[in-house]
């Protein structure tokens, strides 16, 4: 063979590896970036069952019997 292929072969099969490297980090931050949806929306969803409310204009949880947000005195 010659050895200026073995140069080019060297770099192709490094650069393969490390394109492999960046999908397979790639799928494990996506998984776990799904995971923490699941979670965030099953707290939501966990907060709504307890008779909480979710003030709409400021993001503040509070008791659904109030009526009346504690934090900006919105409407419930």
């Amino acid at each position: 063979m010659y050895e200026e292929f073995i140069i080019g072969y060297v770099l192709t099969g490094i650069a393969v590896v490390l394109l492999v490297a960046v999908i397979v980090l790639q799928c494990f931050i996506l998984k776990k970036l799904a995971q923490n949806r699941r979670v965030n929306n099953v707290n939501i969803m966990n907060t709504v069952n307890r008779g909480m409310t979710i003030c709409r204009k400021c993001a503040t949880k509070y008791e659904s019997v109030l009526g009346i947000c504690p934090n900006c005195g919105t409407m419930k």
